[in-house]
């Protein structure tokens, strides 16, 4: 009878043991028997029930495969829940890849800081799709610190290693400047090994003639150095800052002009500027209106305003963009954060625009706006010169840059007869904090760097000349 015993748990503590260490092709097999096709065989259903008793003797593998038809309905019910819970036993079993489509159903489903925490887990277990996912995040500033350099040494560690997403990223990287020194050359050269492999979005960037942050060139890249020289060593040029304010519905009907900036991830480049007209009307506690952009693209829109911020109600359009040029790409607004500031008969809006990619399933890159009522009068002394750089200056907004600003900013102007000219900035209550002396010029091109001492927040900056006056909303960081 001992013997029995014996041989009987013998046989048992050997079963469990096969349970356990699982031939490496077992799995292959199951899903080239049961998940193919083209077998005979094939039934997800029987594929689900032998990876569920592999998984459940503690293969992490065959756990990150449970998760997978969980999350895909493949021979069992969709499960979200399940999913979560077996990628996650397979990624703390050691398998990276279990946290890396963890990651990615969290992403899915636009819970950005939770898919950066796992891809940043599965990046620390080596593995290769995992570096691209982070440094993703981290070049969008999504679910995390928006950080060009900390992507850039995960992107160089994975083109190293031979994939070609992050020689893409790494290239574009490098063409634009963004966390390491514009290199065309070598830029060229990963999106080439990148087009080679097969990756779609580097042969387009190949073709493409200009990179998203092109170079200014020309009187405007004159204009900007000028502005630089006035500022401090290492004062940031053109960071884009968040504004929140409530905006009085009353306060906001009318007709506006001015511009749209789109900068890149990090908010500090300008990669493409465009002219924005704007008109408000209240009605029944809604905001109904048209935004016009470049005299071209004009969509209707109903908004409503909330204690922090305009939002519109289901406003969409499509527009082709740099890295799909052809591709029409569904966007669509989701709030707004416009501070509104009265001066006399003029009102200003500023702030910034939140899209958001209807099929990317992630927000757009920051934009800014400024935006003022038309204002009446004959403005016939002064020219709108700002036609190099995507027409900044449009009807009465003067052109000043940066803004938001540090420390300092520059005006541009452009007289077509001589007459006195002299600059003043005011609070939003009507006090004058800085002023400079009139003086009598010709008629010509102008650049005027303005450095100022001033507390954060919006100030109105007007320009008189003759007996004429321009303005425009600048906000101090």
């Amino acid at each position: 009878m001992k013997i029995i015993i014996t041989a009987f748990f013998l046989v048992t503590a050997f079963n469990y043991a096969c349970a356990q260490v699982v031939k490496p092709d077992t799995l292959n097999v199951i899903a080239s028997k049961y998940l193919n096709r083209s077998s005979k065989e094939y039934d997800p259903s029987k594929a689900f029930s032998s990876y569920l008793n592999i998984a459940l003797n503690g293969n992490a593998k065959a756990m990150n495969a449970v998760g997978i038809m969980y999350k895909t309905a493949s021979g069992t019910k969709a499960d979200h829940l399940k999913a979560i819970e077996w990628f996650a036993k397979a990624g703390n079993a050691g398998y990276a890849k279990g946290f890396y489509n963890l990651a990615l159903l969290y992403k899915d489903t636009m819970d950005f800081e939770n898919a950066y925490h796992y891809f940043s887990q599965a990046s620390e277990m080596n593995e290769p799709m995992a570096w691209y996912g982070q440094a993703y995040m981290l070049y969008k500033g999504l679910g995390c610190k928006q950080d060009y350099e900390k992507a850039l040494a995960l992107l160089k560690k994975g083109a190293y290693t031979g994939r070609s997403s992050c020689m893409y990223l790494l290239g574009l990287c490098m063409r634009n400047g963004y966390g390491t020194a514009i290199n065309t050359d070598s830029a060229r050269f990963w999106l080439a090994k990148s087009s080679a492999l097969g990756y779609k979005f580097a042969t387009d960037e190949l073709a493409a003639k200009d990179p998203e942050n092109i170079e200014l060139v020309g009187a405007l890249a004159q204009k900007i150095k000028t502005a630089q020289k006035a500022m401090p060593a290492g004062t940031p040029f053109n960071r884009y800052t968040k504004v929140e304010n409530t905006v009085p519905a009353a306060e906001i009907e009318g007709s506006y002009s001015g511009y749209l900036i789109r900068y890149d991830w990090s908010g500090q480049h300008i990669t493409a500027t465009c002219k924005l007209q704007v008109t408000i009307k209240y009605e029944n506690d809604t905001l109904k209106g048209a935004w016009i952009e470049d005299d071209s693209l004009t969509v209707p829109f109903n908004a409503i305003l909330t204690p922090k911020a305009l939002v519109f109600n289901g406003m969409q359009y499509s527009k082709t963009e740099h890295y799909d040029p052809g591709i029409r790409k569904l966007l669509t607004f989701e709030k707004a954060k416009l501070q509104l500031i009265k001066s006399n008969d003029t009102v200003y809006l500023a702030g910034n625009i939140q899209m958001f990619g209807r099929h990317s399933k992630e927000p757009e890159r920051p934009q800014y706006v400024a935006l003022v009522k038309t204002l009446k009068g004959n403005n016939s002394n002064l020219i709108n010169i700002a036609n190099e750089d995507g027409s900044l200056l449009v009807n009465n907004t003067l052109r000043a840059y940066p803004n938001p600003f540090t420390s300092g900013f520059t005006i541009d102007f452009a007289l077509n007869e001589t007459c006195n000219v002299h600059t003043a900035i005011f609070t939003q209550q009507g006090k004058m904090v800085y002023s400079n002396p009139a003086v009598r010029l010709t008629s010509g091109n102008y650049t005027l760097p303005i450095q100022v001492n001033l507390a954060a927040g919006a100030y109105i900056v007007k320009l008189y000349y003759g007996k004429q006056v321009k303005s425009t909303i600048m906000i101090k960081q």
